[in-house]
């Protein structure tokens, strides 16, 4: 059940994507109007045999599936499930162009840290895919709200970290030490990226910086753990080793005030302003 919930706190079901199977994973994106909502279901059988043996028994498969706010649900298309495979397509979001999808992760020992991209795809509402998000090749971060995009080759390649519009134009590169990181955050321009360099290159991090298109760099606190931007002058993330403290960072002329928290004990999923 995908449900709204108004400001008022009025709560309503604007869709339903069922399933009958006992393991399952939905996943769904809405439109910016908030009309039409597609999601992934996929289901797994039932639990078999321990190691080693059989993990599932049972009908597994993958649906894409599409449904206007209140209405019911439509199958595009049903797909048998390989359950050996590492990752299953799945509706990842929506933006100007249309739903996004790309492969996740359905069976992993760890959870995957935060900046370690995938291929995505837009999708049209018929389900068929129509451009890779940021070129053939890449694996997209992280999207600006004005559809730029930060884009890699592999979250564990040595390879240039660029700034792309969603076609696969290059827009702007960053430097060439900067190839893998966490905490990474692209503002609504795609003009500045927020970032902490190192932290998955195997080297001690050198601490968190905003890089900008013309070239500049600014330092910020090594315990500030950049999330998103609330627009081109301000970084939001989370303050101290333990990121409990929701905060921001105001830059003027390429040069980064003082951490300002909000004394907010909370985690967000996504910040938008």
């Amino acid at each position: 059940m995908v449900r709204r919930l108004e400001r008022s706190g009025t709560v309503t079901t604007i869709a339903s994507f069922p399933t009958t199977e006992p393991q399952h994973m939905t996943a769904f994106a809405v439109s910016p109007d908030g009309g039409t909502i597609m999601a992934t279901v996929l289901t797994f059988g039932r639990i078999g045999p321990g190691l080693p043996g059989a993990i599932t028994i049972g009908p597994s498969y993958n649906n894409l599936e599409i449904a206007t706010a209140g209405g019911p649900a439509t199958v595009l298309s049903h797909a048998p499930q390989n359950t050996t495979r590492p990752g299953q397509f799945a509706v990842a979001g929506w933006d100007q162009g249309g739903p996004l999808a790309g492969a996740i992760a359905t069976t992993t020992q760890n959870a995957l840290p935060e900046g370690w991209g995938i291929p995505l795809f837009h999708l049209g509402l018929d389900g068929n895919s129509h451009e890779h998000l940021g070129g053939v090749g890449r694996v997209a971060e992280v999207e600006a709200a004005g559809g730029q995009v930060l884009c890699s080759t592999s979250a564990f390649a040595a390879a240039p970290v660029q700034v792309r519009t969603s076609a696969g134009a290059v827009t702007w590169s960053l430097p060439a030490a900067v190839h893998s990181w966490s905490s990474v955050a692209l503002s609504p321009s795609g003009n500045a990226v927020a970032a902490d360099p190192g932290a998955f290159t195997g080297t001690a991090s050198n601490g968190n910086k905003v890089y900008f298109r013309d070239g500049a760099v600014a330092g910020i606190p090594a315990d500030f753990y950049s999330a998103g931007w609330w627009d081109d002058q301000t970084v939001v993330g989370y303050s101290g080793v333990d990121r409990s403290t929701l905060a921001t960072i105001t830059l003027s002329d390429h040069q980064p005030g003082a951490v300002h928290k909000l004394n907010k004990s909370l985690y967000a999923g996504r910040i938008d302003p």
